[in-house]
């Protein structure tokens, strides 16, 4: 580059430093400098605050309703669904048991014992 290349960056340099200053030296504070922000600024009031009630305290009933059955009995089960129900197949199929999980950089594999065979899903 030629000596007058580097001369003119200079100068577009230094003028940009100094419109940089500038604009610094102006910003005092938080104060809105003039025109129409300055005119919305001064009429802007916060908005009051309305008092909202408190939720009701459902704390007992919540207690009573858990208090009302027994929790630890002895007698006390599971409501008992016929298996197919459960899986959303039909009733003499064995849902898989899920045995191992392999997790390389190529991807994860899920590794599923069925009846009598394994078998792998990506």
């Amino acid at each position: 580059m030629s000596r007058s290349a580097f001369a003119a960056l200079g100068l577009v340099g230094t003028a940009l430093a100094g419109i940089i200053a500038l604009e610094l030296r102006g910003i005092e504070g938080d104060a809105v400098a003039s025109g129409a922000a300055a005119t919305a600024a001064a009429r802007w009031r916060p908005a009051p605050e309305v008092p909202t009630p408190p939720p009701p305290d459902r704390t007992g009933e919540w207690a009573a309703t858990a208090l009302a059955r027994p929790l630890f009995a002895q007698d006390r089960r599971p409501v008992a669904e016929p298996r197919g129900a459960v899986a959303g197949g039909p009733p003499s199929r064995e849902l898989p048991r899920l045995t191992g999980v392999l997790v390389t950089p190529g991807g994860a594999t899920a590794i599923f014992a069925g009846a009598g065979r394994m078998r792998s899903r990506r």
